[in-house]
């Protein structure tokens, strides 16, 4: 039986930094904006919440 896992693992570790972005790059490159304006929004909304917090919690 293969363990997958540890193939995957192997495999990736025997990639250096070329071949591995020209496998991800494609992957994620239409969906690049897309996520950094997620994280803008998380970002954003965390800090909403610790200043809420903040001023609630200091009174």
């Amino acid at each position: 039986m293969v363990d997958l896992e540890q193939l995957i693992i192997d495999k990736t570790s025997e990639l250096n930094d070329g071949p591995y972005d020209a496998i991800l790059r494609p992957i994620f490159e239409d969906d690049e904006m897309l996520m950094v304006m997620f994280g803008a929004l998380l970002g954003f909304m965390v800090g909403e919440i610790q200043v809420f917090s903040a001023e609630h919690l200091s009174r």
